[in-house]
C-alpha cells in the first residue's frame, strides 16, 4: 500500500509542475511564454528615439557637387586705355605762335589750313629724314574766303637762327606766297607765316610738296 500511494503522489506532482510552468528548467509554460512574448512586442519607454538616418541621399549615392561658378563674361576684357601718339596736324591750333608751340606739319606732301588774325604770327614745324627741296606755297582754303596777303620764311633746324628764304607774294594766286628752299640735312625746320600788315587777318591753307 505504502508503494501504491507513493507512486500515485509522484504522478500527481508532475501533473501539477506541468501545469504550473517549469520542472526542473524546462521551458516556460503557455501563459509565461506568451507574457514574454508581449513584454518583447511592448516597446521601451525609456529608449532614446531612432537616431535620423545620416545619409540625406541614398546611401551609396554620392551628393552632386555645386555647379561650378562660371567666370564673369565681362571681366577682363577691358584693356588699359592707350593714348594715341600725336600726329600730324590737319587743322591749325591757336596757340602755335612760339617755335615751341609750332604745329606738326606732316610728311611731304602735306597741308594745313590756318587762320591769321590781328598782329598774329604762326609757326610751323616741318620734320624731314634727308636733305631735301621743297616748295612752301599759301593760298586759299577749301570754302573759298578772302584773299590774304601773307609773308612765309624758313628757318634752319636749329630753331629761327638762320633763315633760309622768305617770300611775300611769289604764289600764282595773288597776296599769297611761294617759295623753293633746300633743306640741307635731316632735322625739323620751322616755317613762319605772317600777315603783310598787322591789320591783316583771314584763313589760308599752307601746303608743302617736293621740288620737281
Amino acid at each position: 500500500m505504502r508503494a501504491s500511494s507513493a507512486h500515485r503522489f509522484l504522478i500527481l506532482a508532475v501533473s501539477v509542475a506541468a501545469c504550473s510552468g517549469t520542472v526542473d528548467g524546462s521551458s516556460p509554460g503557455p501563459r509565461e511564454a506568451s507574457e514574454e512574448a508581449d513584454a518583447e512586442a511592448a516597446p521601451d519607454e525609456g529608449a532614446p528615439a531612432d537616431e535620423a538616418d545620416p545619409c540625406a541621399a541614398p546611401c551609396g549615392e554620392a551628393e552632386a557637387d555645386p555647379p561650378a561658378s562660371l567666370p564673369d563674361e565681362g571681366a577682363g576684357d577691358e584693356e588699359p586705355a592707350v593714348e594715341a601718339p600725336e600726329g600730324p596736324e590737319t587743322a591749325e591750333s591757336e596757340d602755335n605762335d612760339t617755335v615751341a608751340t609750332a604745329d606738326l606739319l606732316g610728311p611731304v606732301p602735306s597741308s594745313i589750313d590756318a587762320v591769321l588774325g590781328e598782329r598774329d604770327t604762326d609757326f610751323f614745324e616741318l620734320q624731314v629724314n634727308a636733305a631735301a627741296s621743297v616748295n612752301i606755297e599759301t593760298g586759299p582754303i577749301a570754302d573759298g574766303g578772302d584773299l590774304v596777303d601773307t609773308v612765309v620764311e624758313v628757318f634752319d633746324n636749329q630753331g629761327i637762327a638762320t633763315s633760309l628764304g622768305s617770300d611775300d607774294d611769289g604764289a600764282d594766286i595773288p597776296l599769297f606766297s611761294r617759295l623753293t628752299v633746300e633743306l640741307p640735312e635731316a632735322g625739323a625746320y620751322t616755317i613762319k607765316v605772317t600777315g603783310y600788315s598787322d591789320s591783316t587777318t583771314g584763313g589760308y591753307a599752307l601746303s608743302i610738296s617736293a621740288r620737281q
